[in-house]
């Protein structure tokens, strides 16, 4: 059974003219019934010209009593992704709140880095087996950062 869900139906309330956004179509992922799918896009963002680069922040929910399988499926993505090239970091935050809530934050070189990430096998599998931890599509938020970079005061260890 093929299940999709277009890019639209992940971005819930943003508006879409504060991204930049100047197309936007959705990739279909075929993958077994009842994953919950995260569409690759072939949107093109445009960039701050001093500050090139594309931030994500996704939230996800964790079924109720997967909240530590959902930890352990998100973090397994950390390595393999801090290595793609254009990536700039990937780290997983979890809510101190609702532990069921996960936050993906993700900062990359160009939209074609992350479009590349959306296609590695590791992402792929997690996709392909989100329904079994995630109660439905995250919610994802593009932006571009504003502020002038600066270079981290303190390592950040692996």
């Amino acid at each position: 059974m093929r299940t999709v869900v277009p890019m639209s139906g992940l971005t819930r309330g943003i508006n879409r003219s504060i991204l930049g956004i100047a197309a936007a179509a959705a990739l279909a992922l075929t993958v077994p019934s009842g994953a919950v799918v995260w569409a690759q896009t072939s949107e093109i963002e445009q960039h701050h010209p001093e500050n090139p680069g594309l931030t994500s922040i996704a939230f996800v929910h964790a079924i109720p009593g997967q909240e530590k399988e959902l930890g352990r499926r998100l973090l397994a993505l950390v390595a393999p992704t801090r290595r793609e090239p254009g990536n700039i970091n990937y780290d997983i935050h979890q809510s101190n709140d609702d532990p069921a809530t996960w936050a993906v934050y993700e900062n990359w070189r160009a939209q074609a880095d992350l479009d590349a990430h959306f296609q590695t096998p590791y992402f792929l599998d997690f996709i392909n087996h989100s329904g079994e931890v995630l109660t439905g599509p995250p919610d994802i938020r593009y932006f571009t950062m504003k502020s002038r970079q600066v270079p981290p005061k303190h390592p950040r260890p692996e």
